[in-house]
């Protein structure tokens, strides 16, 4: 397995025959994955090439013989820090 950071919190994870992009951004370049997780309100995933799926919600999840567990995370703000 090769995990890839692209700034903020963007990773690329690639396996033996899939590769999964976290939280896409257009900063990053071009990236190639099947499958796209996305923890913010951003709509680059559209950048990435080759994407099939896109989850963008907590559950159970499977596509391509890789098992999804999504849950939701609490991530604190700049107004929260005050």
């Amino acid at each position: 397995m090769e995990i890839t950071w692209h700034e903020d919190t963007c990773f690329l994870i690639k396996g033996k025959t899939k590769s999964l992009v976290i939280n896409p951004h257009r900063k990053a370049g071009k990236l190639k994955g099947e499958i796209v997780l996305s923890s913010l309100d951003s709509k680059d995933f559209e950048a990435v090439e080759g994407s099939e799926k896109m989850f963008d919600w907590p559950g159970e999840y499977e596509i391509k013989n890789v098992p999804i567990n999504a849950f939701e995370a609490w991530t604190a703000s700049k107004s929260d820090s005050k």
